[in-house]
């Protein structure tokens, strides 16, 4: 944590002051929709080519911040701050001055994958005997790398930073900031490739961050690292599953667990609870990291056989009684309570929920725990949290520190015997806790529906498809993002609020209702309704709902109601019929149109746009030009009878895709940010992951049937795994009779039989599936176009199916 005046970080970074430099910094922020406490927050107005900080300035202030670090002279005589470059480089600079604070084993880690999970259970291993310090997360960009920095515990003895890049030129800077004495590289593989010319430029760059550690631990098998290194490793621990290379390692796994055996530098041997062959590598990288830091592996043989899962992310579930419930009940330390807590005040909302955290105590911190807890008390209090439950010796033996409401129990199974009393309703609730604590049965309890299948929502993905579709369209093009028909099936506001917080311009939803309900969950976007009806008008209005104008029935019914509420200048967006002949103003209209909004002064054209019919279809690439110079030549004629400007978008997410040379001022993103390709864009991911477990697996004889109307014949002796999802969730029947398959365990398994209304059925045969395994109903595998397919359907269709009884659980790392 930083403790400097003002004078001092201009000093850092080379710029100029502004204002009184004896002001204390006690905090950075760099994203302003997530404030703590204001006093002492110094915000850094950060430029990308999407955004630009500066521009949130005044909000800033009007919250109580009033610290900044510029690249833009402010207007404002309130600013106090520092005047620089470039701002992001000024923030690596204050990283770079605070490293050079720290004293202790630096240990920084890179590679194409597994850099989270080695970076955890280091931790798991070394803070048994030490006070240890690692970054959040995945923590690891530019951006990342220096807020960790920032941040760290002064005092720890040993710090563990995670490195990522995407580009080449960017891990020289990190392995400035960090200066690590041991550097890591787990593997190299496909991640981030799209923006290196091959593997070998790849583990160049990455080798950038071991210029200087005086220890590097490699792989020895990867192969780019041969190349470059020509197979002589000296200097690096190698290990390897060739001796040839470096040190060796075997492995012999059963049950549910492995042995791997060193030889070479080290002879040892450890076990491990995993058989996994990525969790394997990443224990060995663990090993040989402790070995060359100069840690004794033998004195951690119980932690390894001991390893826990790393949490790579947390959950968001609706909660009983209208509540919502965000999981992350598998560590618990300061760093990752904080983006915890930024995450459950992202999901409240601005409305009037109650904010409660239940807490456990938290391990393995390093620090006196009258520090600790009150540290966590005003954490807390900065990010307005109304109510705590701690549950745990310590944390319950420092109630006192806390100031906030709070109950307090010595385990959880205290608290569940009391958990009743709470009357959780309407509520925002955090669950974090040590995995030791089994907040599983917390969780359980609070959360709304059992039912075992669920479709489960990857809210980063979500953010990083927007971020591919970002990359194709122009800085300024705004992005108006479709959430109708219950976000695809994906849950609306829990979608709606993670694109508002990701900067989308406009959501869009179908009926006036999905607007009210996004409202009510404190949306504060503009949501533009496209199919108004009459009998909601006056609903728009209460709401701010902007509607689709469509016809001149529509239009002199919103103008007359516009009229009655003394509204004026109300903005509504223009549909033209360019050819789909759905909805919308036919060119032989638009004079009449054109005087009409004249005529009256109670509405205003926010937007004109139009809809293309085969976008995704490269066969009618013709006519989709049509659409477009119909557009054109329409929307501009409307510009110049009504005299002022307004935004122009017909653009959807195929067109996004295939048509970038006409995104005019914004374009619509639906079935696109969810995963879905027109282009075949391998880089836009499946969002949904429709899911559920095995109810039951039993023996059935050859030639006995499976199912209703004895559809499914067994030509050998079978076993036929039962699931409780069938139609009624979702589940098409035309996926029956071995059309279809899931994936158990890795392995593609078919449907049997016709599917049910709530079960179905899968020949799980010779694959020892049991009662409980996890069945992947379609997600990145099966995919939601091969399930399309399977179906003789469109993806739309595919998704939208799946039933409100259906669970949703959203995901964020």
């Amino acid at each position: 944590m930083i403790n400097l005046s003002l004078k001092d970080i201009a000093q850092i970074t080379g710029g100029e002051l502004i204002g009184d430099g004896d002001v204390l910094v006690s905090s950075v922020l760099t994203d302003s929709r997530i404030i703590g406490k204001s006093s002492g927050t110094l915000f850094f107005a950060l430029k990308t080519t999407r955004n630009n900080g500066h521009k949130y300035i005044p909000d800033l202030l009007k919250n109580g911040v009033n610290l900044f670090v510029v690249s833009e002279k402010p207007r404002d005589k309130k600013v106090h701050g520092i005047l620089v470059e470039d701002t992001l480089k000024a923030l690596q600079e204050l990283a770079f001055y605070q490293r050079r604070q720290l004293q202790g084993k630096f240990i920084a880690i890179t590679g194409s994958n597994g850099k989270t999970v080695v970076k955890e259970w280091l931790f798991q291993l070394l803070s048994t005997r030490f006070k240890v310090y690692r970054s959040p997360r995945s923590y690891n960009s530019q951006l990342g790398v220096a807020l960790s920095l920032i941040n760290a515990d002064h005092g720890s003895e040993v710090y563990i930073i995670e490195a990522g890049i995407s580009q080449p030129g960017e891990m020289e800077r990190l392995e400035e900031m960090i200066a690590p004495d041991v550097a890591v590289l787990t593997n190299i593989g496909e991640p981030h490739q799209e923006n290196f010319t091959s593997y070998e430029e790849k583990t160049r760059e990455k080798l950038a961050l071991f210029r200087h550690a005086e220890v590097k631990v490699v792989p020895a098998d990867c192969v780019p690292l041969q190349k470059l290194l020509l197979n002589n490793f000296t200097g690096y621990y190698a290990w390897s599953y060739h001796s040839s290379y470096g040190a060796s390692v075997s492995v012999m796994s059963t049950g549910k667990k492995s042995v791997l055996t060193f030889k070479g530098r080290i002879n040892h041997e450890v076990s491990i609870p995993y058989t996994d062959r990525a969790s394997i590598e990443n224990a060995i990288t663990c090993f040989f990291t402790l070995h060359a830091s100069g840690f004794d592996p033998k004195e951690f043989e119980i932690v390894f056989s001991k390893l826990e899962p790393v949490a790579m992310r947390m959950e968001l579930k609706q909660g009983i009684n209208n509540s919502i419930l965000i999981n992350d009940s598998y560590n618990s330390d300061i760093g990752s309570l904080a983006i915890a807590l930024d995450f459950l005040l992202q999901q409240a909302g601005s409305g009037k929920r109650i904010k409660r955290v239940i807490l456990s105590d938290i391990v393995q911190s390093g620090k006196k725990p009258e520090d600790l807890y009150d540290e966590v008390n005003k954490l807390l209090e900065e990010k307005g949290i109304d109510q705590l439950i701690g549950v745990g010796e310590a944390i319950s033996d420092h109630a006192g520190l806390f100031t906030i409401p709070g109950h307090f129990y010595k385990s959880t199974g205290d608290f569940l015997k009391d958990i009743d009393q709470f009357h959780f309703s309407g509520e925002a609730i955090l669950i974090k806790g040590a995995r030791r604590f089994e907040f599983e049965s917390v969780t359980e309890h609070l959360a709304y529906k059992v039912h075992k299948t669920t479709l489960e929502i990857n809210l980063n993905r979500l953010a990083q498809n927007i971020s591919v579709f970002r990359g194709m369209l122009k800085p300024e093009t705004r992005i108006m993002a479709m959430v109708k028909a219950f976000a695809y099936g994906s849950g609306s506001f829990e979608v709606a609020r993670h694109l508002q917080f990701h900067g989308v311009n406009y959501l869009a939803v179908a009926v006036a209702d999905e607007g009210v309900e996004l409202r009510n969950a404190g949306v504060t976007l503009p949501i533009v309704v496209m199919a108004p009806e009459m009998q909601s008008l006056d609903t728009l209005f209460r709401y701010h709902l902007e509607p689709e104008i469509f016809s001149f029935d529509i239009l002199d019914a919103v103008i007359a109601e516009a009229k009655a509420l003394g509204e004026s200048s109300y903005p509504v967006h223009i549909k033209l019929d360019t050819g789909m002949h759905r909805m919308g103003f036919l060119p032989e209209d638009v004079d009449i149109l054109i005087g009409v909004i004249n005529d009256q002064n109670f509405l205003k054209i926010e937007s004109v746009f139009s809809h293309l019919a085969a976008a995704d279809e490269a066969d009618k690439d013709d006519f989709t030009m049509e659409q477009i110079h119909l557009f054109e030549k329409n929307a501009e004629k409307i510009k110049s009878g009504i005299g002022y400007e307004f935004l122009k978008h017909i653009l959807n997410s195929a067109g996004s895709e295939r048509f970038t040379d006409y995104q005019y001022d914004m374009v619509r993103l639906g079935i696109g940010m969810y995963g879905v390709s027109a282009a075949g864009n391998e880089d836009l991911k499946p969002v949904g992951t429709f899911k559920t477990m095995v109810s039951a697996v039993k023996k059935v004889k050859k030639d006995e049937t499976v199912g209703y109307g004895r559809k499914g014949v067994l030509t050998r002796d079978s076993e036929i795994a039962v699931i409780p999802v069938g139609y009624a969730d979702g589940l098409a029947r035309l996926l029956g009779n071995r059309t279809g398959y899931a994936v158990i365990n890795g392995n593609k398994v078919p449907y049997v039989g016709n599917i049910c209304m709530d079960l179905s059925m899968l020949d799980v045969t010779g694959l020892n599936i049991k009662p409980g395994d996890e069945v992947i109903l379609f997600g990145d595998e099966p995919h939601i176009n091969t399930v399309a397919e399977w179906m003789q359907t469109i993806p739309y269709e595919v998704i939208t199916s799946i039933s409100q009884r259906v669970k949703r659980v959203f995901t964020r790392e």
